[in-house]
């Protein structure tokens, strides 16, 4: 019965790299890179794909989760979905900063880590990216 469940989870996400492998060129502006998401989507379908035979032939070892651990684990999915489709609307790094503090205030993360990590991991990203690779990052309405 559990062997079943890890099935429907790495269909779930074949079908999901299937779904984001039309959403990433939608999402990008006309000649920005892709190669970034397109290498990210392939290794998680990989894996899927290989996790979902070994599964099949009976090699997968299988570990459960709690509840509450596979609830967080969905809302967090869920809260990234929604930062995926925003992120056009809200803006990079506004969206970022505050999509990392609710993620961190989920996991229970004290308030100082939850400020430094919001906004110095997106602070970092953009000026890593949007400085030295000269790389455009969506502004959104509110910038």
């Amino acid at each position: 019965m559990i062997q079943w469940r890890e099935r429907y989870i790495y269909l779930f996400m074949m079908v999901f790299c299937l779904v984001l492998l039309f959403i990433i060129p939608s999402q990008l502006q006309e000649g920005g890179p892709r190669i970034a998401p397109y290498m990210a989507l392939g290794i998680i379908a990989l894996t899927s794909v290989v996790c979902f035979v070994r599964c099949l032939r009976g090699e997968e070892k299988i570990v459960t989760f709690p509840k509450k651990v596979l609830s967080i684990l969905g809302l967090i999915v869920l809260l990234y979905g929604i930062y995926i489709f925003a992120i056009d609307v809200i803006g990079y790094f506004v969206l970022s900063v505050l999509f990392i503090a609710v993620v961190l205030w989920i996991l229970k993360v004290t308030k100082v880590k939850i400020l430094f990590i919001s906004t110095l991991v997106p602070l970092f990203i953009y000026l890593l990216l949007g400085g030295l690779l000269n790389l455009r990052f969506p502004n959104g309405l509110l910038m």
